[in-house]
């Protein structure tokens, strides 16, 4: 998907893989084992939702492109 003017996350992504990266070791440096099981089972969570709200969303506007 190429980027429109409503997008706000504007890095590369050797930038984003950076950005994970240093956020996973600054969480593991901070929380138990427990801790992280939880926040990965809800990280996991987050991106299946937007993942289903992007793929809604897009089905939706093509839907809409179509009925046109």
């Amino acid at each position: 998907m190429g980027k429109s003017s409503q997008d706000k996350l504007n890095m590369c992504p050797e930038e984003l893989t950076l950005l994970a990266s240093s956020f996973a070791i600054s969480l593991s440096k901070n929380f138990s084992f427990s801790d992280m099981e939880t926040l990965k089972v809800f990280f996991s969570t987050l991106a299946s939702n937007i993942s289903l709200i992007q793929h809604q969303t897009k089905k939706c506007n093509d839907d809409k492109k179509n009925t046109h």
